[in-house]
């Protein structure tokens, strides 16, 4: 059993949040380090898209259905004879 299947549902949604929000902080820092030689502006609209996509976060994992998720939308290549 995993530790997320045994707790309050609001502690649920508040970790995987949080590791969410993590990776797409992460990833942006990355981004930016890319971008360094770019306009200021240019860094901060991808600063300001990654904060305001982490505050939606909680507020579309609580509100979208837990059957989407990404194995659901981008379909498996099968490949041979069907």
């Amino acid at each position: 059993m995993s530790f997320l299947d045994n707790s309050h549902p609001a502690l649920a949604l508040l970790i995987a949040c949080s590791v969410k929000e993590t990776v797409l902080l992460i990833a942006a820092w990355i981004i930016t380090l890319f971008l360094h030689r770019r306009s200021a502006a240019l860094r901060h609209h991808v600063w300001a898209a990654v904060i305001l996509s982490a505050l939606a976060l909680p507020v579309f994992t609580f509100l979208l259905p837990h059957g989407i998720r990404l194995r659901s939308v981008v379909q498996p290549l099968h490949f041979g004879a069907q």
